[in-house]
């Protein structure tokens, strides 16, 4: 009985290990758009290549960074993305919707929710919408001064890592049955 136990566990190990690989944005093209003065009047939008580093620095040659009013950094890993203000201090405009889509995020797995660490005064949930697949930042109205932040992390769906779990046990169970 044991034995059928770790045997199980250790093939577990070694099945999730790839799934959790593919919840991964390194190497994906993501598409990152300023949206002003509502949710659905393109500003700019820039297409990115995440890798290393930092995708977009302002200011720059990026389409974003005609925009902005200060110096930011967005940078995009396996499953953060973060904005730094780097220099200056100002205020996105107040209007109905001034703020960033992070589009094609599902292209590089099955996400479930964030997590949101910032130091901007006023940003929380209620800015953020999030689907799994494109990920929306009202900063309407905040104010940015250098230093700075918003990092949302994804969490990856477990749906995918349940029904392996299930798969196991039926299969343990099953041997279970014949021995």
């Amino acid at each position: 009985m044991t034995r059928l136990k770790s045997t199980i566990l250790a093939l577990v190990a070694v099945l999730m290990s790839p799934i959790a690989a593919n919840a991964d944005l390194i190497g994906q093209d993501i598409t990152v758009e300023w949206l002003f003065p509502d949710d659905s009047t393109l500003f700019a939008a820039d297409t990115v290549t995440v890798g290393a580093g930092a995708e977009i620095s302002c200011p720059g040659a990026f389409n974003l960074c005609s925009g902005f009013v200060v110096d930011a950094d967005i940078d995009i890993g396996a499953n953060v993305i973060t904005l730094l203000v780097t220099g200056g201090s100002s205020a996105w405009t107040a209007t109905s919707f001034n703020g960033y889509s992070f589009s094609d995020l599902s292209l590089g797995g099955l996400w479930d929710s964030y997590i949101l660490d910032t130091n901007f005064s006023g940003l929380d949930a209620s800015r953020v919408t999030f689907d799994g697949s494109e990920l929306l930042v009202n900063m309407q109205g905040l104010a940015a001064n250098e230093g700075d932040y918003f990092t949302f992390t994804l969490v990856p769906e477990p749906g995918t890592l349940a029904l392996l779990g299930i798969g196991l046990l039926g299969m343990g169970a099953a041997r279970r049955k014949k021995a």
